[in-house]
């Protein structure tokens, strides 16, 4: 039997509900300082001019952005914790408020997972000119974070090796396939069918899902590990700064 769902597209927290929620953000009040990245030998004129203001305006963004993963993390909160228990086998035994917050929070989940990733890859172009790395190729694209980590071993092997280790961590290599599967596939609160080509040849199929408890554990992993990211950069830079000027 078929089933109507009503969902209320403007149910909305208030400004007391957002603003503690708000401040349980892991990047909750982070902010980038564009000084981190000043240089004191820029090779030419053209760069002397235009390094400082590109670097600003990477910058700016990078902080909008986090600023705006900061409140989609408020609302994806908000909703959460209203109640949303949408494991595989109670989907159909939401009530429609339960289907409203899981709506919503299917939402602002999306929003998150784009914004903090956008992020990353802004951080990645700041360090990029930092650097004054090369694409290979000539790439006219601007380099993502991986990218950039990758090609970051040619100038700095430490730092390029700190933040691979970080890449490559569990909780970052799951969010950033959640992330892939928003973007680019099926996201994974809605239930499908995939297969798996396993290395041993083996192909295993099956439901893929994830309940609305298991993306905010994985948000929140992110996020921490986003604050991680920023901070290394941040202080190896800074670091190798105040080891040059004791020599």
């Amino acid at each position: 039997m078929n089933r109507k769902i009503d969902v209320d597209l403007f149910d909305f927290p208030t400004r007391e509900e957002m603003l503690p929620l708000l401040k349980e953000s892991p990047l909750y009040s982070y902010n980038l300082k564009k000084e981190i990245f000043e240089r004191g030998k820029l090779s030419s004129l053209h760069q002397a001019f235009n390094y400082p203001i590109t670097v600003s305006d990477l910058t700016v963004s990078l902080n909008n952005r986090i600023f705006q993963a900061n409140l989609s993390y408020a609302y994806v909160s908000f909703y959460f914790r209203r109640g949303i228990p949408d494991e595989l086998d109670s989907l159909m035994n939401l009530t429609n408020k339960q289907f409203t917050n899981r709506m919503h929070f299917q939402h602002h989940t999306d929003a998150l997972f784009q914004r903090i990733f956008t992020a990353l890859d802004l951080l990645g172009q700041i360090v990029f000119h930092y650097y004054d790395l090369e694409q290979p190729h000539k790439n006219k694209i601007s380099p993502t974070f991986k990218k950039v980590v990758k090609i970051l071993d040619k100038k700095d092997k430490e730092l390029s090796k700190k933040l691979s280790e970080i890449k490559d961590c569990d909780e970052f290599m799951e969010a950033s396939r959640v992330r892939n599967d928003i973007v680019h596939n099926n996201p994974p609160y809605n239930a499908h069918f995939v297969q798996e080509k396993h290395p041993s040849g083996i192909t295993a199929s099956g439901t893929h899902y994830y309940s609305s408890q298991k993306l905010m554990g994985i948000m929140d992993n992110l996020l921490k590990v986003v604050r991680r990211i920023f901070e290394v950069v941040a202080t190896h830079i800074q670091n190798k700064k105040e080891l040059a000027e004791k020599r």
